[in-house]
């Protein structure tokens, strides 16, 4: 009996041990900006830091209801959840581009967005701090290609506009040439 005490209280050290270095491998990783759950951690995650399902639903104007916890995501790629997600809240990307840059961070839909990354990744509020920060580039990046977007459209329409307008006006010289190339006066100088 005293020989398999000995054995399990070694066992536990050894087990201790153990986990004392994958503790300070995963603070090595997070201090890299690389999240890393162990399983003692999400266990207690789940019980204590689970963000409430309800502010995650985001009512829109319309009405509608929708629910980010339901977006399909996966653990390795949380960026792409994040991106569902804006194009989820953000219908018409107009919304998105009349955000002011420097108060998107405050906008009520990308907080929910951070609110339901926390929720559906599991994350301590110190690990969404590490994960959002490239997260949010990933949103701002998105705002900023859907602008030029538009101003592409826009520069266009500008473009098809003037071309047209031009159009009208080699139209008007060419009609004006002809006219004064029908006058009598002017055909015997040529």
């Amino acid at each position: 009996m005293c020989i398999l005490a000995q054995t399990h209280d070694q066992q536990n050290k050894t087990l201790n041990l153990l986990l004392n270095n994958q503790k300070k491998m995963t603070k090595a990783m997070r201090a890299h900006q690389i999240p890393i759950l162990l399983c003692d951690e999400v266990r207690d995650q789940v019980s204590s830091t689970r963000t409430n399902s309800t502010s995650v639903i985001y009512t829109s104007e319309a009405g509608e209801e929708i629910d980010l916890t339901k977006i399909p995501a996966d653990k390795t790629k949380p960026n792409k959840f994040v991106l569902v997600a804006i194009d989820k809240l953000f219908q018409q990307e107009e919304d998105l581009v009349a955000i002011d840059a420097r108060d998107i961070n405050t906008d009520k839909r990308i907080t929910i967005i951070r609110d339901a990354v926390q929720a559906k990744f599991c994350l301590s509020p110190e690990e969404l701090a590490v994960v959002w920060a490239s997260m949010f580039e990933w949103i701002k990046s998105k705002r900023r290609n859907v602008k030029a977007k538009f101003q592409k459209k826009m520069n266009k329409s500008d473009v098809n506009k003037s071309t047209v307008d031009g159009g009208n006006r080699q139209t008007q010289a060419l009609a004006a040439m002809e006219s004064s190339l029908d006058m009598p006066g002017t055909n015997a100088q040529f």
